[in-house]
């Protein structure tokens, strides 16, 4: 039963990677013609894919950062601070997790048309942290419920400030977690495809959109070939993740203190 759920879900996998080499100009039955390199050629020389890849890791990583600014302070409370209503709190920051991404799409597109807030790039800025953030957040909670509180009160004691203790004593110790977090993040944000179609213009269009784009036009393998590199990417970020902070941290958050 496990060797046949594997081949079920790594067969379509194995043959979008082998029509990324199909010769042939359209998507056509299995197996593939011959083989080439010249779709993947398309991709590294396209201004509009190349643009695109930019756009993307720019994007991806102005949300990480931002993520790492506003959730770390809001983990470290969430995780240290006894208050009520910290459960219900943790769930609404949430609650971008369990929403589709079309009608969050939707609904940001509603909202900042309301706003009068016309600027692709922004908007799009806005709604990569909303969806992401909660992501980052239950990392750096885990990670922060985890770790040995003792190093820190042992700073605190011998004189340091709040500040100083987080900066030498508690950072280091997630460290794992943050990079893990980030690394997420950034997966999530580069990879995203609804939400970004609905906010982007024709000057501001992330990889996932131009492939998107691209598909409603022409069926060549070169989305297939652009499929692959996003595959072998989600692998290498996967990888990096376990050997980082480890995969369980994103299944669930810790139990938090006082409870």
């Amino acid at each position: 039963m496990a060797a046949t759920t594997l081949v079920f879900l790594i067969l379509p996998i194995l043959v979008v990677v082998i029509l990324s080499f199909d010769p042939r100009r359209y998507l056509a039955y299995f197996p593939p013609a011959g083989f080439t390199f010249k779709w993947y050629q398309f991709l590294i020389t396209s201004p509009t894919m190349m643009g695109g890849l930019v756009l993307s890791v720019i994007i991806a990583t102005i949300t990480v950062v931002n993520c790492l600014v506003v959730g770390l302070p809001c983990a470290y409370c969430i995780a240290r601070r006894q208050f009520r209503g910290k459960e219900l709190l943790l769930n609404f920051l949430s609650l971008p997790m369990l929403i589709p991404e079309v009608v969050i799409g939707i609904s940001l597109l509603m909202f900042f048309t309301r706003a009068l807030l016309y600027d692709s790039l922004t908007k799009i800025l806005l709604a990569h942290f909303l969806f992401t953030f909660p992501y980052m957040l239950r990392a750096l909670t885990a990670t922060l419920v985890g770790y040995d509180k003792s190093a820190e009160e042992a700073a605190l004691v011998l004189g340091a400030n709040q500040i100083q203790a987080f900066a030498s004593v508690v950072f280091p110790l997630i460290r794992a977690g943050v990079i893990g977090g980030s690394i997420f993040a950034f997966f999530i944000s580069f990879d995203n495809t609804a939400v970004t179609l609905f906010l982007a213009d024709p000057f501001t269009r992330t990889l996932p959109v131009a492939l998107f784009v691209r598909l409603k036009s022409y069926s060549d393998p070169v989305i297939a070939a652009a499929s692959t590199l996003l595959i072998a990417l989600s692998y290498l970020i996967i990888i990096l993740l376990e050997k980082t902070v480890g995969l369980d941290k994103f299944t669930g958050i810790a139990p938090l203190p006082g409870r």
